[in-house]
């Protein structure tokens, strides 16, 4: 969760926002796509922009 922690810092969130927003926003969808991706239609590879 390094790069998202590095993303929301880059985009002005407070460390202790961003580390929130881990928590409670994004660490929690992940475990859902971990869960589901089997049934998945497509992948989408994440890219930088």
């Amino acid at each position: 969760m390094q790069r998202v922690l590095n993303r929301h810092i880059s985009t002005g969130k407070s460390p202790d926002v961003a580390k929130w927003r881990i928590e409670y926003n994004d660490r929690p969808n992940a475990e859902l796509i971990i869960k589901s991706k089997k049934n998945a239609d497509l992948v989408i590879k994440s890219v930088d922009f």
